[in-house]
């Protein structure tokens, strides 16, 4: 079985979602553990984000492994489901790209590397209305969100997610947590985030320091 694994590792780092699919489809089919399929999906996408943080690779690479991965997950998820096991993570996060702002990358990348670090990650998209993310904070009770502004016009809705959430008394309900490339440290420290990070790899690193987790 672990031919089967290898190959759908393989698969995934090569950016080949066909592949993928096939590679799944037959291990299931030889009976393979949903879970150890998701293992080596993961596995596959931490390397590749392991080689991203180096300089090694492109974000193209990166966000093309992550379209493999999702092409495998899809499959096992329902078999996860149905079997009632839990996948292994280390927390849940909400990410989101703030309100009036398009821009994806920096969340998505961010989004990709910390769900290789084995963190569940809700991916709200872009041009997420503040309200959005407090419902999806009362809802689905993310440890922590992370809101991303590329523009400079945009980084002041993190302020008022911030106050809202301080308005609301749920300020104490989440780890709230900034990036984008007109955010800084200092602009973190001044509207109360919890952290500030300037790329994925930091990102993680940040997450796994507020949460105690390695």
């Amino acid at each position: 079985m672990s031919g089967q694994l290898d190959k759908i590792y393989d698969a995934v780092v090569n950016c080949d979602k066909e592949a993928v699919t096939d590679f799944v489809k037959r291990a299931i089919s030889e009976n393979a553990d949903p879970l150890a399929i998701f293992d080596s999906l993961n596995a596959a996408v931490k390397s590749v984000g392991n080689k991203f943080g180096k300089g090694a690779c492109f974000i193209t690479d990166l966000v093309a492994t992550a379209e493999a991965m999702k092409a495998g997950a899809e499959i096992i998820e329902p078999l996860i489901l149905k079997q009632k096991k839990s996948i292994r993570t280390l927390g849940n996060v909400a990410m989101a790209t703030a309100e009036g702002d398009i821009h994806d990358i920096g969340k998505n990348i961010v989004v990709v590397m910390l769900t290789a670090a084995g963190f569940n990650v809700l991916d709200l998209g872009v041009d997420v209305p503040t309200e959005r993310i407090i419902e999806t904070i009362e809802k689905s009770k993310p440890q922590v969100a992370g809101v991303s502004a590329l523009l400079t016009s945009t980084v002041t809705a993190q302020e008022k997610l911030i106050g809202e959430l301080g308005r609301r008394m749920m300020r104490g309900n989440v780890k709230v947590i900034v990036g984008g490339a007109p955010v800084t440290k200092e602009w973190s420290n001044q509207i109360g985030a919890d952290g500030y990070a300037a790329d994925g790899p930091a990102a993680v690193n940040l997450v796994k320091q507020l949460l105690g987790v390695e």
